[in-house]
């Protein structure tokens, strides 16, 4: 009886062995299995991303930038009014807030008097300088064409003269001779006298249209000493007068601070009563329609990165959304040359680092602006390689 329950009690235990190295082996097919799967499955994904690198460039350090426009003051004082209020859209030429104008519209109306002033006291003095020039300038041109009428008219008659003091000069000594007759030699001398009278009476002409002509040089010359000692200064002021009611009219104006663009307004910088000075923001806009993405590309990758690659936008913000862009240019600086702490180390010690250049993409399918400045996105760029 003892040795059968032996025997009965070994082949129970074989039979557990059996089943234990049976499920054993079985564990084992299932694990190796599954690793073998798995491995499988990277080796595909590692596959397909090294086939996707090959002529594809992918960076997470990427996001949306746009231009923040710093609105401020370029005139001091106390904000007055504020008319916009944050997050509202704004059109260019909007008025955003008007500086107190207790100074600057007085200076102004004070300044434009003056201007007109000095103006008026231009008009009277050119008014009697005007009038006296105007007779000055008539005398003046009346006398050089009178002295050049008598100048012609004396050297006709100088001319006249000479011939008739020849032939008088010739007639008597041809009536000594006997060559010509009493009556021949009268006419010879009367045409004589005649010319010599004509000619002096030419020349006291000319004399006296010389006199004339000089005295209306210098009524000219008059006239133009006084251009420059009463009229250049008077013109002088004006040019000082209406500078300085140019300055204070802009300074008027430029109490009425305006939109520069459109865009929304991001944030306010300053309140109603606050003083400022030129160059304090008053608030922020944004323009939401030109925005665009700066991604940072790794040097080692940007060689194959060309103007006008099509590129695929992710956002966070927008799960499932695909945004499409093209390639408008790669940086021709690193990132690193416009850090606040330099990265050349002077201390002797080297260590090569990957930088990175910014690479700008145009956003192309986002008609209603919905990408914000400032959000992190993630990209891929399709390169010819």
């Amino acid at each position: 009886m003892n040795e059968d329950n032996n025997i009965t009690n070994g082949d129970s235990i074989n039979i557990k062995s059996e089943n234990n190295e049976s499920k054993f082996t079985k564990k084992n097919i299932i694990f190796a299995s599954i690793i073998v799967l798995v491995a499988i499955i990277g080796g595909i994904f590692i596959l397909k991303w090294y086939l996707y690198s090959l002529n594809h460039v992918y960076t997470e350090d990427a996001e949306v930038d746009g231009h923040i426009y710093a609105i401020s003051s370029m005139v001091p004082g106390n904000i007055q009014s504020i008319y916009v209020h944050k997050n509202e859209y704004l059109k260019k030429g909007k008025l955003i807030a008007v500086i107190n104008q207790s100074a600057y519209l007085p200076e102004m109306l004070q300044a434009k008097a003056n201007y007109d002033l000095a103006k008026e006291k231009l008009f009277n003095a050119g008014g009697s300088i005007g009038n006296f020039a105007g007779n000055a300038f008539n005398n003046y041109y009346l006398d050089k064409f009178n002295l050049k009428k008598t100048a012609s008219s004396l050297s006709a008659a100088k001319l006249t003269y000479k011939l008739d003091k020849r032939n008088y000069s010739r007639g008597l000594k041809l009536l000594s001779k006997e060559f010509i007759t009493k009556e021949q030699f009268d006419t010879l001398k009367t045409s004589y006298l005649v010319a010599r009278q004509n000619y002096f009476v030419a020349l006291n002409s000319y004399k006296a249209a010389k006199r004339s002509y000089v005295n209306a040089q210098y009524a000219k010359s008059i006239i133009t000493a006084q251009k420059y000692t009463t009229v250049k200064p008077l013109e002088a002021a004006i040019k000082v007068a209406k500078s300085a009611y140019k300055s204070a009219k802009a300074n008027y104006l430029n109490t009425f601070i305006k939109s520069p663009v459109n865009g929304v307004v991001s944030e306010k910088m300053s309140y109603l009563g606050e003083y400022i000075t030129p160059g304090t923001p008053i608030i922020m806009i944004n323009n939401l329609k030109k925005v665009w993405i700066t991604a940072n590309v790794k040097e080692t990758l940007v060689a194959n990165i060309k103007k006008g690659d099509p590129a695929v936008i992710t956002v966070d913000s927008f799960p499932g959304r695909i945004f499409k862009g093209i390639v408008k240019f790669v940086g021709s600086v690193t990132t690193s040359k416009f850090a606040l702490i330099p990265t050349n180390n002077p201390s002797g010690t080297y260590t090569k680092v990957t930088h990175r250049l910014p690479v700008r993409i145009k956003i192309i399918n986002d008609k209603n602006h919905i990408l914000k400045p400032g959000m992190m996105v993630e990209v891929s760029i399709k390169t010819t390689k």
